[in-house]
């Protein structure tokens, strides 16, 4: 999919562009990401593909998308859970263990 890839809205953009960093996601790649956009989750769903499972967790304290943009989101990749946390939930392992379990 076509999509700007701005290191400045996007983590994945930013990691690209710093040659300091590893880029570990493949095709077929388990990926949690935790406190990223839609479009960061759309790069990933992308990348790890169908064989992949992407699980992406938004912050609700942060701008959540719209529903439009959800459905949008969710026609181009069926296989992406993405999950809403706020406060100490957000930041706990046993909130992960639950999902991921």
């Amino acid at each position: 999919t076509l999509r700007p890839w701005d290191p400045y809205t996007c983590v994945l953009a930013a990691s690209l562009r710093n040659p300091q960093i590893s880029f570990p996601f493949k095709s077929g790649s388990g990926v949690l990401a935790i406190g990223c956009s839609l479009q960061t989750l759309s790069h990933l769903a992308d990348i790890v593909g169908s064989e992949g499972r992407l699980i992406g967790v938004i912050n609700r304290s942060e701008q959540i998308p719209s529903s439009k943009e959800l459905l949008k989101f969710y026609k181009c990749h069926p296989g992406v859970c993405i999950l809403f946390a706020e406060g100490i939930d957000f930041a706990s392992l046993e909130f992960y263990e639950r999902w991921l379990g």
